[in-house]
């Protein structure tokens, strides 16, 4: 406790003041008079008390010499308080999100900028009050990097300075966040870059966006994006100026429904893949990654493009119908669908059978031994699938009866997907035949 002068010895001390709440010395009014103040052991004992405490409270012992400048054991009390935050440093009790703290002295008000050395019993909730000496509970907070006051963030037994503003208390320093301010788009400096600042260059996709209608794509919303054609009927995505794209930035794209998505350079700017266009037509399940040089020109750097007369690209293999009609410019035919149904047997009875897209067209010849004035049947090295269309033959001694200027021959009277029959007008003789057919 501390004495109030003017009422342990009335008269002989001033009464409280501004300056000296407690009272303060005043002279006596002559030699004589015995109105002064006086000392008294009481009153000396008073403010020895709060040197003696000094000592105590920092742990020295008194060296029996006068205190001086620069030899001063109450000075070196006061830093020795001072560094052990005497007074100011406590650790909370209480439950998770409602902490309480009895430092000692105990706190009279909450009043701003009262700070405080915590060592926290709990781990943060997000919802967290403290209670200091009983005077009720306040919000603990910490600044975020943009300066709000949010929710604070702390662990077990993590030691913090915190100070009451007058609304909250807040910690100053506080665990290091796991976020940061995000650079702005395309920035290439030394600060840090945060996640989103990564999604924003398209060291992966940016975003994803579904276009359903033709579309104009900014460098803002659509760089390093995913580009997806979502429309049955034909849409175009017109690409950003390449002079607002800075150099090696790209823009994804893939066409997933049957409308074909067509990608438009914007202005002058062209799309090399490696020709030069200011389109790129896209069909059904067609991709391409464009890369801006940021001087107007894109680059298809990859993807699965239909290959066109003007586009390197990727093209579906062709159907055994679609080869068979011929009709078809956007797919591929592969050897087994070009020798469909092809074979051949090229010996002296032997046959050409064409592929089907050719009509399945077969050429079949032979040869066969006939007795004179006779017929005989040539079998078909093969069956024909569907009818014969023609037949003929010749044979080995043909010749003109010189007392009629007739011919005889051989000549084919029956004809069937098997066979066909010859007549043999002359001697004995080998008839060479061919028959055609699909």
């Amino acid at each position: 406790m501390s004495l109030k002068l003017n009422e342990r010895y009335p008269g002989r001390f001033n009464n409280p003041s501004a300056g000296y709440p407690g009272g303060s010395f005043k002279n006596r009014t002559t030699p004589t008079a015995k109105d002064g103040s006086y000392l008294e052991k009481d009153w000396a004992n008073d403010k020895e008390g709060f040197f003696q405490s000094l000592l105590s409270a920092a742990g020295i012992t008194a060296n029996g010499a006068v205190d001086a400048v620069g030899a001063s054991q109450f000075f070196d009390a006061l830093q020795a308080l001072k560094q052990i935050q005497a007074g100011t440093a406590f650790t909370t009790a209480g439950s998770a999100g409602a902490l309480t703290l009895a430092p000692t002295p105990v706190i009279l008000a909450y009043s701003a900028p009262l700070r405080l050395r915590v060592k926290f019993s709990q781990a943060s909730t997000g919802t967290d009050t403290i209670n200091v000496s009983g005077l009720g509970a306040k919000n603990i907070k910490q600044y975020s990097s943009a300066g709000a006051k949010v929710a604070a963030v702390f662990a077990p037994n993590q030691l913090a300075d915190v100070e009451y503003d007058g609304t909250d208390f807040v910690i100053l320093d506080q665990l290091p966040s796991s976020s940061g301010v995000t650079p702005p788009q395309f920035d290439s400096s030394i600060k840090l870059a945060t996640t989103a600042f990564i999604r924003g260059v398209g060291l992966q996709f940016s975003s994803y966006f579904a276009l359903g209608a033709s579309t104009t794509l900014t460098a803002a919303s659509h760089a390093g994006a995913m580009i997806v054609g979502n429309s049955a009927s034909a849409i175009n995505a017109t690409l950003p100026l390449g002079s607002t794209m800075p150099a090696g930035t790209a823009i994804k794209f893939w066409n997933f429904l049957p409308g074909v998505m067509t990608v438009l350079a914007a202005g002058s700017d062209l799309i090399y893949s490696p020709s030069s266009a200011t389109s790129f037509p896209m069909q059904q399940g067609a991709c391409v990654t464009l890369v801006s040089t940021g001087s107007g020109a894109w680059f298809a750097v990859e993807g699965n493009q239909q290959a066109t007369e003007s586009f390197i690209g990727a093209a579906k293999i062709a159907t055994q119908t679609q080869t068979n009609t011929g009709a078809d410019d956007a797919t591929i035919v592969t050897p087994k669908k070009l020798r469909f149904g092809f074979s051949t047997s090229l010996t002296s009875n032997g046959y050409i059978v064409f592929p089907s897209w050719l009509g399945g067209f077969i050429i079949q010849w032979g040869s066969v031994s006939l007795s004179q004035n006779a017929t005989g049947v040539a079998p078909s090295v093969i069956q024909y699938p569907n009818a014969v269309l023609f037949a003929t033959a010749i044979g080995t001694a043909n010749s003109i009866q010189p007392t009629s200027n007739v011919q005889t021959a051989i000549n084919v009277i029956a004809r069937s997907t098997t066979s066909i029959t010859l007549a043999n007008d002359d001697v004995a003789q080998t008839a060479y035949w061919a028959s055609f057919g699909y």
